[in-house]
């Protein structure tokens, strides 16, 4: 078991490198987790991930709803104290959802506790013994809230189309999407919204890669999928089965033109 201390000192490491380090490596972007360490882990084995070499994007929600959410968290303390800036922890709404519990006064945190347990924080509670550490409250608060480079946005949930990523509101980041491409021209890459498949929108020019990891608690066919961008690849792994695989982006699921009221 990790110590305050140490969970301490590994989340001021997020505080050196945050931008994406583009090298001629492969660049890796995977959606939510939700606590599904043990395909976490099958995943990056079987996609043959070098974290010496390799750069790894993570686009929130480590935590909630799936039983490992603290093998996770700790999994990514310890990889980002290790490798720095080749490693991006992005901020999803279920982490800022337990911030919001864990700060304020006291009917503030009974109520945002309250939203945050009926969305899957009572697993994550479960978990670390009934109480989260100092230090990975303060890991939470210093996850980013977007990461780019000169052709992708990386975000939780979406970006105004019109506005920076300096200048929006970080509750459009976490919980909202454009229906119109962002100003930029730049392809902007989210999880947060499940899709079977990790799926393109062409007119919002956006790339959904959240497939629905958790869903295996619920007793269906859930799925953890990871983006490599350099070699145009996905892989992904069952997490109601053993299967996993790799396929071109190419392959990937192209959603309709289609007017969003």
């Amino acid at each position: 078991m990790r110590s305050v201390g140490l969970y301490e000192l590994m989340a001021n490491v997020l505080e050196r490198g945050q931008g994406v380090k583009m090298t001629n490596s492969r660049l890796l972007v995977m959606g939510d987790i939700h606590g599904m360490y043990d395909e976490l882990m099958l995943l990056l084995n079987s996609s043959g991930y070098e974290p010496k070499t390799d750069e790894l994007v993570v686009l929130g929600d480590y935590i909630d709803r799936g039983p490992q959410s603290r093998s996770v968290i700790e999994f990514f303390m310890d990889l980002k104290a290790r490798h720095g800036s080749r490693v991006t922890l992005l901020m999803g709404n279920h982490e800022e959802m337990c911030l919001k519990a864990h700060k304020g006064n006291r009917d503030a945190r009974i109520a945002a506790k309250f939203h945050w347990l009926a969305n899957g924080g009572e697993a994550t509670l479960q978990s670390f013994g009934g109480e989260l550490p100092a230090g990975v409250i303060s890991f939470m608060k210093k996850l980013l809230l977007y990461a780019e480079t000169e052709q992708y946005i990386f975000v939780h949930a979406g970006a105004d189309h019109s506005l920076p990523l300096s200048e929006a509101d970080p509750e459009d980041l976490l919980w909202s999407s454009s229906p119109l491409p962002h100003y930029s021209g730049k392809m902007v890459i989210v999880g947060h919204a499940i899709r079977d498949e990790v799926s393109f929108h062409a007119r919002s020019n956006t790339l959904y890669i959240d497939t629905g990891a958790f869903q295996s608690v619920w007793g269906r066919t859930g799925r953890l999928s990871m983006v490599d961008l350099v070699y145009r690849k996905v892989h992904w792994i069952n997490t109601g089965g053993p299967d996993h695989g790799t396929y071109s982006v190419n392959e990937l699921i192209i959603e309709p033109l289609r007017l969003h009221r």
